[in-house]
């Protein structure tokens, strides 16, 4: 159990715009299958061949935290999740408004914080991430501060600016050299009022809470490809996915403090690095996955019916022309380790069924999978999520964390009740 209490400010969002500087990482070595090379400027261009892996590689059950069988840590609603050095595992169950920690073999640790807004407590977690010795970050939006729950019991708050839109990765991480990084709402200024040019923008603060500079998606990206498309709430979301038909912007920070962007209209991301350098990746053979004009008809007349009645807007009419592709990728991830694992669309599978007497009908599309990366951009292969993670595209679904040869994800069983399970990674062998 962790609490008491140290507290210290965090100053107002400073405005220094900085893209990221100092050193990179190496990465893993493998037989390479990059088809070519080539060096524009600052940028280096990498196409992409065959994956190393000869076939898709499997996700193995290696332990499960909080099933039914005969346990008292079952959970009711996982939204936010982090794994630390020492491969505890710390989760945040908005269900029950709690924080719990397991240990590497699956074990509970403890539980601590709790609802209010006292010392330790929370209005509501939107994210999580560990720092060195023993200290964990919580993202409280409802306090608008940073819980930090340290050994020892020590505790201490920083306070945060206002984005009660940022989840996930885009809530709360760290560096390697122990920054954090606050995801700020790009429809949002620090105070709350509306940006006329927004754009994902990132707070960095030392492990004491002090500032230190602001990055910036760069500009250019945004005349590629929205961040957004149209009839969204006032609030917004950090990265909009829920119209998942249409190519926009989505981005990923790395625990170098590199900052992955790319437009989905095409299989192409950038990797901005900390020496001022782009690696741009690209798959030039990739199959897009086609949407039925059903599909399409069904989901603008969804959204327009969700426009009109939760926004009052009883002339809203949907006018964004929904493309005949899903976008070529509709998340991008980086692991502990540096892989960037891109999370590639499925065709869906129309679904009906009756909700309040109404008869209805769902394109479903299914957990999909993730084509997976070295930090030099030699693609490993592809990795399938198994049918029990019922990850989709929507800002609060709570996201994977990827380490190695590992992938620790929430899960359902078949009466619906929500686990964490560890997976470890198979690579089928070559023929």
């Amino acid at each position: 159990m962790r609490a008491t209490l140290h507290s210290r400010s965090l100053a107002a969002l400073v405005g220094t715009a900085a893209l990221l500087s100092g050193g990179c990482r190496p990465s893993q070595s493998h037989t390479s299958r990059i088809e070519a090379r080539e060096t524009v400027g600052e940028t280096t261009i990498v196409h992409v061949g065959d994956p190393v892996w000869p076939d898709t590689a499997q996700l193995v059950v290696e332990s499960i935290l909080g099933s039914l069988e005969g346990r008292d840590d079952l959970f009711v609603h996982v939204i936010a999740l982090t794994v630390a050095a020492d491969s505890h595992v710390v989760t945040y169950d908005n269900g029950l408004r709690l924080l719990r920690e397991h240990d590497a073999r699956g074990s509970l640790v403890g539980t601590f914080g709790r609802y209010g807004q006292g010392p330790g407590e929370f209005r509501g977690i939107t994210g999580l991430a560990a720092l060195s010795a023993g200290r964990l970050l919580a993202r409280d939006p409802g306090n608008l501060r940073i819980n930090v729950y340290g050994p020892a019991d020590s505790l201490e708050h920083w306070k945060a600016p206002v984005s009660r839109s940022a989840y996930g990765q885009f809530a709360i991480q760290t560096d390697r050299g122990g920054s954090v990084y606050l995801g700020v709402n790009p429809r949002l200024a620090t105070d709350g009022t509306l940006q006329e040019y927004p754009r994902p923008t990132f707070l960095r603060i030392d492990i004491s809470g002090n500032p230190l500079d602001t990055l910036f998606i760069p500009e250019r990206y945004l005349h590629q490809c929205p961040i957004r498309a149209e009839a969204k709430y006032a609030s917004g979301f950090f990265q909009d996915i829920r119209e998942r038909y249409i190519p926009k912007i989505k981005t990923a920070l790395s625990r170098d403090g590199e900052i992955i962007v790319g437009c989905p209209a095409e299989y192409v991301f950038d990797v901005w690095r900390r020496d001022g350098t782009v690696l741009r990746v690209r798959r030039d053979e990739w199959e897009p996955v086609a949407v039925s004009r059903e599909e399409a008809d069904n989901f603008v007349d969804s959204w327009t019916s969700q426009i009109r009645e939760l926004q009052r807007r009883t002339s809203f009419a949907w006018t964004t022309p929904i493309p005949a592709h899903k976008p070529a990728y509709q998340k991008l991830h980086v692991g502990r380790d540096g892989r960037i694992w891109v999370w590639i669309p499925h065709a869906s599978v129309k679904g009906e069924y009756t909700r309040a007497g109404q008869h209805r009908v769902r394109w479903n599309e299914g957990p999909g999978s993730f084509d997976v990366f070295e930090p030099d951009g030699t693609y490993l292969g592809s990795v399938r999520l198994p049918s029990s993670v019922p990850y989709e595209p929507n800002p609060r679904t709570v996201e994977p964390f990827f380490w190695g040869d590992h992938v620790w994800a929430v899960a359902k069983d078949t009466n619906d009740v929500e686990y964490v399970t560890r997976f470890r990674i198979v690579v089928p062998r070559a023929p």
